[in-house]
């Protein structure tokens, strides 16, 4: 496809969570992206509901998830993919080559 934004054998960063970074992931290590790295504008949730005080039931619990791309990308980079409370300042774009 003409002008299609192809991983293969880029750097690629992730700029948010969710099911949205959990499909760019997906998508990233399907295309064989050279390394990825995803930013996560939140702290780390914490592993199970009630730690901290967090989201109690019956609220949705804000608790640590990975997904099947998460556990992939962790177990080929051999460390978590994930680097959590990043504040975005500035973006320079670059020519791709």
């Amino acid at each position: 496809m003409l002008n299609q934004i192809d991983a293969r054998d880029k750097n690629v960063i992730i700029i948010g969570g969710g099911d949205t970074g959990a499909d760019c992931l997906g998508t990233s290590l399907r295309q064989g992206a050279k390394a990825i790295k995803q930013f996560e504008l939140l702290p780390k949730p914490p592993d199970k509901r009630g730690e901290n005080g967090v989201t109690p039931w019956p609220y949705w619990p804000m608790i640590f998830r990975t997904s099947s791309a998460h556990e992939e990308a962790n177990k080929l980079a051999g460390h978590e993919i994930r680097d959590f409370a990043i504040n975005t300042k500035a973006s320079a774009a670059t020519t791709a080559s």
